[in-house]
């Protein structure tokens, strides 16, 4: 599932490469690169942030049926040593409305949606 959701991300990045939509799924590209998320975490950042607040809700989510995916994909995350931390001092706050649409992403991401 995490080999289908990096695919997913570089098809993404390709069709909407000049498109705000972009910057929806900004956060989710830490998860691309494990350096880059080690950084953005001991940062602080807005984006490692933004990714705890969808992880967290993810790790909500994946008890209903609609997002069991979100629980296989969660230890893929684990076994690739993506640990997530929670975020220290201050913390910017995350609009739902955009949070939502991070989370609909990351559900499209499970699937082959946007790479051939």
């Amino acid at each position: 599932m995490y080999k289908i959701f990096i695919k997913n991300l570089e098809g993404f990045s390709e069709i909407f490469k000049n498109d705000e939509r972009l910057s929806i799924a900004k956060p989710l590209y830490l998860l691309k690169d494990l350096n880059e998320f080690n950084k953005n975490q001991r940062n602080n950042t807005i984006l490692y942030q933004n990714l705890y607040a969808i992880i967290n809700k993810a790790t909500e989510l994946k008890i209903k049926k609609k997002y069991h995916n979100f629980g296989m994909f969660l230890n893929e995350l684990d076994l690739q040593y993506y640990e997530f931390k929670t975020p220290v001092g201050k913390c910017e706050p995350i609009d739902q409305e955009m949070l939502d649409s991070q989370l609909s992403l990351l559900h499209q991401f499970m699937y082959p949606a946007y790479y051939s």
